[in-house]
């Protein structure tokens, strides 16, 4: 589960990692969609799921 998933520090340190303003492109957080959408551009610590269709059947 999610919960299950943040409890591991790892990957709970990725979820609340800063992230780089230098001008590359790291990741999806990295793009003009990302810093112009209405939640994620306000709120640092929204979380972005991305579900992949064969994985929810």
């Amino acid at each position: 589960t999610l919960q299950s998933l943040l409890k591991s520090d790892p990957i709970l340190n990725e979820v609340l990692l800063d992230h780089a303003s230098d001008g590359h492109l790291f990741d999806i957080c990295d793009g003009s969609l990302y810093s112009t959408h209405p939640l994620f551009s306000t709120d640092k610590h929204a979380l972005q799921i991305i579900g992949y269709y064969d994985e929810l059947e």
